[in-house]
């Protein structure tokens, strides 16, 4: 079971770590992101008019490419296929050394309506290679419909690449309407990849980037430009938003390189502590052995290669069962866990470093141990009253690893379920959110009246985000017009009826209202954080810039509770309204759905509905938290069970090598109680000195992860207690079925002459 977990484990530690290095200057190829200090978050892209902006400005840059990606409709006869676009130039099959398979492999994207495809793709849509010259039609930014010409076909992206998708067409093709009056250094949606010269240091450049300035860029973003490793981009990446990558986790490679280790640990001392229990019983032929003239070295060779055989029976087995588990291991992971051929050579290498550990750390103890014993002694039936000291270390190293993960994982599951049910400041009940496309604000109103017509819907309203956001916008404003009085806060706009519909507390003033002639750039209300932060005195009678302050709301979480409730302004707004909230009557929700569906392919034909009920938003947020808490209470019941088996194997040889003297104390009157104690007092002193180990590294590791949350736990003290019951339970409760079998025995039987 051991080895099993920690083949799993390994197949999925070597296919994470093998994203992107297949690419032929990963070390060379780097990221422009972008940290949008004006709305305090980062993205993977960059202005597209930077890359050639940055070759000029930066020697150390050898070429750039830029990107764009989209997903579009491919038309197939009547069936429409959704594909991700990547739009770009002749360069990137340069960077990324992507093989063309078929068509022109110098220039395959010469023409402004060349398009490559994948061999896949190709297969998909025509089923065939030979498909150059044919037309594809695409559909993308609704009103945009392009008749596209296949000038090569590519292999297939390998699954390790963060950067997927199976077409790749001209950068200029990505055009969209609605950006056409802005400036170019306001827009930031495309990726710039930078080749660096050799033996550039990437550190100097990267501070050289930071404090890049451009007299285009506008005044009101504050930004800086930061560099990113290729061998960074599947790993190191989550931080940033609007990432579209392919990305992992860096937590959990951490998790479970440890969780590999433990396992491999746990399994290589369940061995030892079982075959060095077993080898007493050999004490006289290894005795004899060496009578009859063996030597330590004979003695070592022969345990040796016993263990050897051994292991060699095990690792096949344990490596079938973990194939066979594969699958399974995939949804418990939450990532895909499969055998690839890429890798074949470092699952070859991982699995004999398994092996040689097993052997090294395992089979060399246990022969050494087995050599030490001394033939006057194995005959004068002393040898059992050695004290094997190293067996209770590896049986307490056991307690103390299981104890520690119980504790960690019920501590997690704890802020976990704290964080999804804590008072958010709104109503969550019967909460759904609807994602909008890009519309007219009277686009909008028209699609809200019709929604509104279903009496199943009883609020609804229009925001730019809604709780919990993942999007931050900060901004500086003055107090009453004051250059002495300038703060920092967080935006949030929305439409009428949005306070209403989330069921917000106003502690002062009112809401925007129609009636009162409301309108964006007017007026905002703002939270109270904001008030006490700045001390804001008589705030109905203050301004902010040129809104003026109609009403202040109890603090709400906007974001999930890792972030703390900070100084908020709300505003009117008309523009980038993205998200609908509707509160729903859950007995109809069906019916409504429907209904919302029905019309939404009235409104917007060409877009996918995506309508999220607020549980379902919240899971999303803490979707790598949960995924965590899941895998440490996996693991904790792996690492539970494996202690339970080593327990019981060591409890059967401990009591087996007593019973004499268990014997003996039944014939002197001692009850069945009183020979469990005796049992039981030696492992309850290892119990104890694995728990005080628990208890100071379990709570460092915890406050450090519960210092990602800015509302968190206090001492869960419960949490301490409980664990340790359930490592009394356990070890106890395992020792125990096997005294109880010897102190309930015929006493004459044990106390035979052998």
């Amino acid at each position: 079971i051991g080895l099993t977990g920690t083949f799993i484990v390994s197949v999925y530690l070597i296919n994470e770590l093998s994203f992107d290095q297949f690419y032929k200057n990963k070390d060379q190829i780097y990221r422009i992101n972008s940290n949008l200090l004006t709305f305090g978050y980062q993205v993977p892209t960059c202005p597209g008019i930077a890359s050639e902006a940055f070759k000029e400005a930066f020697p150390e840059i050898e070429n750039t490419v830029k990107s764009r990606e989209k997903y579009a409709r491919i038309t197939k006869g009547n069936e429409e296929i959704r594909q991700r676009v990547r739009f770009s130039s002749n360069e990137y099959f340069e960077f990324f050394n992507y093989p063309i398979l078929l068509g022109d492999k110098e220039q395959p994207l010469k023409e402004l309506n060349d398009v490559v495809i994948s061999k896949q793709l190709a297969i998909k849509l025509f089923d065939s290679i030979n498909v150059i010259g044919n037309t594809i039609e695409i559909s993308y930014y609704p009103e945009i419909v392009k008749h596209l010409k296949v000038s090569a076909v590519m292999e297939d992206i390998p699954w390790n690449s963060s950067m997927q998708g199976g077409l790749i067409a001209q950068y200029d093709l990505a055009y969209d309407p609605s950006f056409d009056d802005r400036n170019p250094w306001a827009d930031f949606r495309s990726k710039v990849f930078i080749l660096l010269k050799k033996g550039t240091d990437e550190k100097f450049l990267s501070e050289k980037l930071k404090a890049y300035e451009n007299p285009q860029i506008p005044e009101d973003i504050n930004i800086e430009f930061q560099l990113q490793s290729l061998n960074d981009f599947h790993l190191n990446a989550s931080t940033l938003a609007n990432n579209s990558d392919v990305q992992g986790s860096k937590t959990h490679l951490r998790l479970f390189m440890l969780v590999g280790l433990i396992l491999l640990l746990v399994a290589a001392s369940n061995f030892i502590i079982l075959s060095t229990a077993r080898a007493i019983n050999r004490t006289r032929e290894i005795s004899l052995r060496k009578i009859l003239g063996a030597s330590r070295t004979n003695i070592i060779r022969q345990v040796n290669w016993e263990s050897f055989i051994f292991c060699i029976i095990i690792i096949p087995v344990s490596l079938t069962l973990a194939i066979y588990i594969l699958p399974y291991a995939s949804i418990i992971i939450g990532s895909q866990v499969e055998i690839y051929a890429s890798n074949i050579t470092q699952y070859i290498l991982i699995s004999l470093l398994i092996f040689i550990s097993l052997i090294l750390f395992s089979s060399l103890y246990i022969s050494i141990f087995t050599s030490q014993f001394k033939p006057l002694e194995a005959f004068r039936h002393s040898a059992t009253k050695q004290k094997f000291i190293g067996r209770k270390i590896m049986i307490t190293l056991q307690i103390f690893v299981f104890t520690s993960l119980v504790i960690c994982m019920l501590t997690v599951n704890k802020q976990v379920h704290y964080s999804k049910t804590k008072d958010q400041g709104f109503t969550k009940e019967n909460l759904y959110s609807l994602m909008l496309p890009k519309s007219t604000y009277q686009q909008l109103n028209e699609f809200l009246t019709v929604i509104r017509t279903n009496p199943y819907i009883y609020s609804s309203a229009y925001t730019t985000y809604g709780p919990p956001s993942f999007s931050f916008a900060r901004f500086t404003i003055n107090i009453d017009n004051n250059p002495n009085q300038e703060i920092m806060t967080e935006s949030f706009n929305f439409d009428f009826d949005f306070i209403e519909t989330m069921n917000f507390e106003i502690l002062e003033g009112r809401s925007f209202d129609r009636k009162s002639n409301d309108a964006p750039g007017k007026v905002c209300l703002v939270n109270e954080t904001l008030i006490k932060t700045h001390h804001i005195k008589d705030p109905l009678s203050r301004t902010l810039g040129k809104l003026k302050i109609i009403g202040v709301l109890k603090d709400f979480h906007l974001h999930s509770t890792k972030h703390k409730v900070e100084p908020l302004v709300i505003q009117l707004n008309e523009d980038y309204l993205e998200y609908m909230y509707l509160r729903i009557e859950n007995e109809n929700l069906i019916q409504v759905r429907a209904f919302i569906e029905e019309k939404w392919d009235e409104f917007y034909p060409n877009d996918k509905i995506l309508f999220r009920s607020f549980e379902t938003s919240t899971n999303r947020a803490y979707k790598e938290d949960s995924e965590f808490a899941r895998d440490l209470s996996i693991f904790a019941g792996i690492a539970i069970l494996l202690s339970i088996l080593g327990l019981f194997g060591l409890s059967l040889f401990t009591i087996e090598k007593r019973s004499k003297e268990i014997s003996i104390h039944k014939i002197n009157g001692a009850s069945i109680h009183n020979i469990m104690m005796l049992i039981n007092k030696e492992f309850t002193i290892l119990i104890i000195i694995a728990l005080l180990m628990a208890y100071p590294t379990s709570w460092y590791f915890m406050d450090k992860w519960l210092q990602n949350f800015a509302y968190s736990l206090e001492f869960p003290y419960e949490i301490y207690i409980l664990s340790s019951l359930m490592a009394f339970i356990i070890v106890l409760g395992t020792v125990s079925i096997q005294s109880l079998r010897i102190a309930r025995s015929n006493p004459v039987e044990k106390l035979k002459i052998e």
